[in-house]
């Protein structure tokens, strides 16, 4: 029994190891310089090498690596390559933030509201070599978020042709060659999870000079639908 016992204690631990890349092989040589690489784009940052990237199911990805990053603690982001190009998740995380206040404050040009929070959307990994903020949002930003407008209690929201008035305002500043999906949340200062306590709630799918839709989601009634953008201005500005 006691045999028994023991050898269940020891497939227990042992099954975390075999789910997570026990049998995982040594990196190559080009691999550790990935690694050496990242290292030395972001010296702001510390990295550590886990091994292997791990695929769906658990199972082993030999073509990546996975390294844990100091400034993202609890967070784990692969590095591989793309047709010559090495690329990894940690370069959009990395300048997430700076992407959001960009268009943070783009967005409170247009809604007087007390508080916006921008939730980017891309999950599209970028190449690793390093650039300032400025030059990563001129390059890879793109307007896919979520805009979670709070307002303080008395304050009213603005009514359905003021949303709609300030989105073809927003819009009309957009390049053409951009498409724009954003969801706009209204809710109240105290909310506790936005996506579940709001009390309005507008989805935008713009690109090429046509509002392809505008629609109150709450309601799940479309405003607008196949629109020339310019037509639009010449009504609501």
């Amino acid at each position: 029994m006691k045999k028994i016992i023991t050898a269940a204690v020891a497939l227990i631990t042992a099954l975390p190891l075999l789910l997570t890349g026990c049998f995982d092989e040594p990196l190559s040589d080009e691999q550790k310089e990935w690694f050496s690489i990242l290292q030395e784009n972001y010296p702001d940052d510390t990295f550590v090498c886990k091994g292997h990237g791990i695929a769906q199911l658990g199972s082993i990805d030999y073509d990546s690596i996975r390294v844990t990053s100091e400034l993202f603690e609890g967070r784990q982001f692969g590095v591989w390559m793309i047709d010559g190009q090495l690329v990894s998740d940690y370069t959009r995380v990395y300048h997430e933030e700076a992407v959001e206040s960009y268009y943070g404050g783009i967005v409170s040009e247009y809604f007087d509201c007390d508080d916006i929070e921008i939730r980017y959307m891309d999950l599209k990994a970028k190449p690793i070599d390093y650039m300032s903020h400025e030059d990563y949002i001129e390059e890879y930003a793109f307007p896919h978020f979520n805009a979670i407008l709070f307002y303080d209690d008395g304050r009213g929201y603005p009514d359905e042709d003021e949303i709609v008035s300030s989105i073809i305002q927003y819009l009309s500043t957009v390049p053409q060659d951009q498409h724009v999906s954003i969801t706009f949340y209204f809710c109240r200062t105290d909310a506790g999870d936005p996506y579940q306590d709001n009390d309005m709630k507008y989805c935008v799918d713009y690109s090429n000079g046509t509002v392809y839709e505008i629609e109150d989601c709450m309601e799940d009634r479309v405003i607008i639908t196949d629109q020339s953008l310019e037509d639009l201005a010449a009504d609501y500005m």
